[in-house]
């Protein structure tokens, strides 16, 4: 999709091949796509039959893993279970309730793309995530406790299970050191801002 726009160039793409994507076939019939189409807030409907973003995209400025800007807005959570055929869409429903969210990502196991029953959940505010993190009581899955923590909790647990030789760094996403200059200097504020709940209260889920 990045080379179909373009990246920053912002190129328009006709809105039948995005519609052809599996998860969008179920969107039906495709006069409907292009009516919701034609209501977003997100994407411009051009010439009648392509789409490209109202504003384009840029590519964030990110100096290590915890100055990435979507953290402190985004959440870890685990606890989902095997794939479906619907899954993504039943979790990106079950976070709804509590956005907007702008984007749910199913994190899998390499190189196979197997599902590891955990989620990032990206909301559209800060304050939304605080508040979902500040909930009581949290939403259940099918009945059953979730492990919910920040992502920045998340990063900095892995960071920690790194140092301490309990896990191999991802080649592709390493987790820098919490000892970096830039991050030394933000960290205190941006952690104030970022309740953290212990792990404890998910009922002994183990993040992974």
């Amino acid at each position: 999709m990045n080379k179909l726009v373009g990246g920053t160039e912002n190129n328009s793409v006709p809105l039948k091949q995005i519609h052809s994507f599996k998860r969008m076939r179920r969107f039906q019939p495709f006069s409907a796509v292009v009516a919701a189409m034609k209501e977003s807030t997100l994407l411009d409907l051009v010439e009648g039959d392509e789409v490209k973003r109202k504003t384009p995209w840029q590519p964030p400025v990110v100096d290590d893993e915890f100055s990435d800007p979507t953290i402190p807005r985004s959440i870890y959570a685990k606890g989902f279970g095997e794939e479906g055929s619907t899954t993504q869409f039943d979790i990106e429903s079950f976070f709804a309730p509590y956005g907007p969210v702008n984007g749910v990502r199913l994190r899998r196991q390499m190189p196979n793309r197997t599902f590891k029953g955990s989620v990032f959940v990206e909301f559209e505010t800060e304050e939304l995530q605080k508040e979902f993190l500040d909930l009581e009581e949290k939403p259940k899955w099918n009945g059953q406790d979730l492990l919910y923590m920040s992502k920045r909790a998340y990063c900095e647990m892995k960071l920690d299970d790194i140092k301490a030789g309990k896990i191999e760094p991802n080649k592709k996403h390493q987790y820098k050191s919490v000892h970096n200059p830039y991050f030394d200097t933000h960290r205190a504020n941006q952690l104030q801002a970022i309740p953290i709940k212990p792990p404890q209260q998910a009922l002994q889920l183990q993040p992974e």
